[in-house]
């Protein structure tokens, strides 16, 4: 199974001591799960393959 790591900052960071997470990093990640949810939630499929 093909899996991805999705999410704001940078892996580097991630569940360290002292992670961080800046604030102009929360938008465009945002924008993405909307895009994702619209494309694989919300969207009727036409011919019933992708």
């Amino acid at each position: 199974m093909d899996t991805i790591v999705l999410g704001p900052g940078d892996i580097e960071q991630a569940h360290q001591p002292d992670e961080f997470l800046r604030v102009d990093r929360l938008r465009p990640t945002v924008d993405l799960l909307r895009a994702l949810v619209r494309e694989f939630c919300l969207r009727p499929e036409s011919d019933g393959a992708r």
